[in-house]
C-alpha cells in the first residue's frame, strides 16, 4: 500500500467510528429539456444512472455526495458533487426528509447542425455551481416496510434537485447550458447501516 493512501484510510475509518450511520443508494435520474433558446440543444433531455452516499454527522445533519455518470438521451450529461443536508426523521422512523445543498461539477455535450448538408458538430460545456435538493425517503425497497428494526435496512429515496443559479449565453454553448438548467428528479434504492 502506498504511504500517501494511509491518511485517507485513517480519516475514513475515523469518520465511520464517529458517524451514527451511512447510506448507499443507486437508481435513475433525469432532467433537461426546458431552455428558451430556439436551438435544439436547449430542448434536449438526459436520463441514466445515479448514485448517492450520505454519512451522519450528528442527529440532524449529514455529509452527502452524488455521482451521475455519463447520462445519454438527447444529450450527454454527467456530474459529481458533495455537500451537507439537514435530516428530519430519525433512522429508526419509517420515513425521513432531507433538505440540503451540494456543489456540483457538471459536463454536458450535445450535437448540433452548423450548416445545411454538413456533418453534426459536438458542442460541450463545463460548469461548477451550487444545487439545492430535497429528498423524501422511507424504509423499504420501493414498498414501505415500517416494521423493519435492524441496523442494516433497505431504503428508498425520491430526490428533486435544482441549480441555485442559471447560466445561458450566446450560441450553441449557451443553448446547451440553458437545457441543463432544469430540475433533476431521481428515484433511488439502497441500504442504511
Amino acid at each position: 500500500m502506498k504511504l500517501s493512501r494511509v491518511p485517507v484510510l485513517l480519516l475514513c475509518a475515523g469518520m465511520n467510528l464517529v458517524a451514527g450511520g451511512q447510506e448507499f443508494t443507486a437508481g435513475v435520474a433525469g432532467g433537461g429539456g426546458k431552455g428558451s433558446s430556439p436551438s435544439a440543444l436547449a430542448h434536449e433531455s438526459y436520463s441514466g444512472p445515479a448514485f448517492s452516499y450520505a454519512l451522519d454527522l450528528n442527529e440532524a445533519f449529514q455529509f452527502s455526495a452524488s455521482f451521475m455518470p455519463r447520462h445519454q438521451y438527447g444529450l450527454t450529461y454527467g456530474s459529481y458533487g458533495a455537500g451537507a443536508q439537514w435530516v428530519h426523521g430519525a433512522p429508526s422512523k419509517a420515513w425521513f426528509v432531507e433538505i440540503g445543498a451540494e456543489l456540483r461539477a457538471e459536463h454536458a455535450e450535445g450535437l448540433t447542425v452548423r450548416a445545411p448538408n454538413q456533418p453534426l458538430v459536438t458542442v460541450s460545456t463545463d460548469l461548477v455551481r451550487p444545487w439545492i435538493q430535497a429528498c423524501f425517503g422511507y424504509k423499504g425497497f420501493i414498498v414501505p416496510m415500517p416494521f423493519i428494526h435492524s441496523k442494516v435496512m433497505p431504503i428508498t429515496k425520491l430526490i428533486v434537485s435544482r441549480p441555485l443559479y442559471f447560466k445561458g449565453g450566446e450560441g450553441d454553448q449557451g443553448a446547451l447550458r440553458e437545457g441543463i438548467n432544469t430540475p433533476q428528479i431521481s428515484l433511488q434504492v439502497g441500504i442504511r447501516f
